[in-house]
């Protein structure tokens, strides 16, 4: 029988890559207006498509690094890492702001609320991921997985025990 709980770490993951996504599709549209005044339609999108892809792209990819630079005791990598999420973090704040005014009206504080509150999601999720990581050569880990894989402490003591027995 599967436990619910040891879905969890995969479900942060995924729920991380969400948030990226999320906030890419608002980005592809917001930089879409931004350049479809000196391109065309079709240049334009691509180019907003191009940069959101690249700025969420980015930040996911922080995400993953801090995680195997966790794993891999890299304090350096893993400090460098955290300065880029935070700055990326503030760059994100700052950008929720801009595209909610973007679409203005009354709805402004509403989109703006939306954008940091998914922005902020990813930058927990983040955290949370890197805090779960084990090393792969303690005995919490799991069995038959590959070395220098990531791996995570299990989420409650009934996946422990069922692991251990």
């Amino acid at each position: 029988m599967v436990k619910i709980s040891s879905w969890a770490n995969i479900t942060l993951l995924l729920v991380g890559l969400l948030s990226f996504l999320f906030l890419g599709v608002f980005k592809t549209w917001y930089y879409q207006e931004l350049f479809i005044v000196k391109f065309s339609y079709f240049s334009a999108t691509g180019l907003g498509f191009a940069l959101a892809l690249m700025i969420e792209g980015g930040r996911f990819a922080f995400m993953l690094s801090s995680a195997q630079d966790m794993l891999v005791k890299n304090e350096k990598g893993f400090n460098f890492g955290a300065v880029g999420s935070i700055l990326f973090l503030l760059y994100e704040i700052k950008m929720c702001y801009s595209m909610g005014a973007y679409w203005g009206d009354e709805t402004t504080y509403l989109y703006v609320q939306i954008f940091i509150s998914v922005a902020i999601l990813g930058a927990f999720i983040e955290a949370r991921l890197c805090l779960m990581l084990i090393d792969p050569d303690n005995k919490e880990a799991e069995v038959g997985s590959k070395k220098g894989s990531i791996f995570f402490r299990t989420t409650t003591k009934d996946a422990a025990l069922n692991e251990t027995t």
